[in-house]
């Protein structure tokens, strides 16, 4: 695979398009009052998720990945080129993190993608791309495929 495109979790790309398309996810963090940080998707599901809201006395607070969980889930490919696409940076730091991971690894190609959306609106770019990207396409094609969606 030449091109990879790297989520996070807030994009809420469905798990079919994931596998399908390889599509990794960095998870966000869920802060529970308990003193709990569980990472969105892997330590905790969505159902687990929605049953405890029911029984919290206080709503949970999120936290973006870190430049450092952006930058484990590239160095755990081997793609050519990644492109790290992000929640919407008008509502989280998360797009500031996938910048600060491409700093973190300046031998390797990557891009950091603003989505400028969220949840499905930041899936359907990245499915598009991703669909693009397994086709063999360029980087810059795949960006402007997402953009265009």
């Amino acid at each position: 695979m030449t091109v990879l495109i790297i989520s996070d979790t807030s994009c809420n790309v469905p798990e079919q398009y994931q596998e399908q398309l390889n599509i990794p996810q960095v998870p966000a963090w869920i802060n529970f009052a308990d003193g709990a940080s569980l990472r969105n998707g892997v330590d905790i599901s969505d159902a687990e998720f929605y049953r405890r809201l029911e029984t919290e006395e206080h709503l949970p607070t999120t936290a973006q990945p870190t430049p450092q969980d952006f930058a484990e889930a590239i160095e755990a490919t081997d793609a050519k080129e990644v492109i790290l696409a992000a929640v919407s940076s008008k509502l989280s730091g998360t797009y500031a993190s996938a910048v600060q991971a491409v700093e973190l690894l300046p031998d390797r190609k990557i891009y950091a993608y603003d989505t400028l959306s969220v949840s499905m609106g930041s899936a359907w770019q990245i499915i598009a791309g991703a669909e693009l990207a397994a086709q063999g396409a360029t980087s810059d094609a795949v960006l402007a495929e997402m953009e265009r969606v």
